[in-house]
This record gives C-alpha cells, sequence and structure tokens, in this order.
C-alpha cells in the first residue's frame, strides 16, 4: 500500500476551503464513510463493514459513470450506507435528498448494485451521531 504524504486533516482543510483536487476529496469521503461504519458496527448493526463499504464504492462508481456530473454531486454523493438486511443495502442521507432519490433513482442505484452481493436499495432515516 502506498503511504499518503499528505495528512487526513491537510485534504480535509483543503476541501472546506474549496479545494477542487479529486484526491482530497476522494481521501476525506473515504475517511468519514469509514468513520460512520465504524461506528455502526460499534453500535451493533449486524453488517460487514468491508463488504458493504466495497459494494457502495462500486455502485457510486457505477452510477457517477451513467449519471451527469452535477446530478451525481448533488443527489447521489450524499448517500450513505448504514447497514444491510438480507439481500438489501441500506442507505440514508438527509431527508430531502433521501426523499427526492428515493423516489426517482431507487430503480437505477438497484441496478448498479447487481453484482456486489445486494440486488436492491431500501432508504432509512438519518441517526443523529
Amino acid at each position: 500500500m502506498d503511504f499518503d504524504p499528505i495528512p487526513l486533516e491537510t485534504r480535509r482543510l483543503r476541501v472546506t476551503q474549496g479545494s477542487r483536487r479529486l484526491r482530497d476529496h476522494a481521501a476525506v469521503v473515504m475517511a468519514d464513510e469509514l468513520k460512520r461504519l465504524e461506528q455502526l458496527t460499534a453500535a451493533g448493526v449486524d453488517t460487514d463493514c468491508r463488504t458493504l463499504l466495497r459494494a457502495w464504492i462500486t455502485t457510486r462508481r457505477s452510477l457517477r459513470h451513467s449519471l451527469p456530473q452535477p446530478t451525481y454531486r448533488h443527489w447521489i454523493r450524499p448517500l450513505r450506507p448504514v447497514g444491510a438486511t438480507d439481500s438489501a443495502m441500506l442507505l440514508t442521507a438527509p431527508d430531502n435528498v433521501r426523499a427526492w432519490v428515493e423516489r426517482r433513482y431507487t430503480a437505477l442505484i438497484g441496478e448498479a448494485l447487481q453484482g456486489t452481493g445486494f440486488d436492491r436499495v431500501e432508504f432509512v432515516a438519518e441517526v443523529a451521531p
């Protein structure tokens, strides 16, 4: 594994100051997703975090290529995996985003999930930190 010479705190600061560097954004998003998944695991959510994260990263990559960039950025990027039930991935986001995506993109997300071990998506309300 390659060592990243730039600390996460520096990348996070760059992003909050408007950095458009993809590597900064990717590092911050990945760190935040890993932290959330670890918190859910500690809280007793019964899901293999690595499997869930790997499936979500694959799904987001597929969605990024099938949607216009502004649409992806505004509606898909805020979605977060929070667990799984049977063959469904559970996603959450702020209420307005979650409701809009659930109405318009459930089928597309379900298609993007194919081959990841999940075959459908369900949306759940955000849990306060």
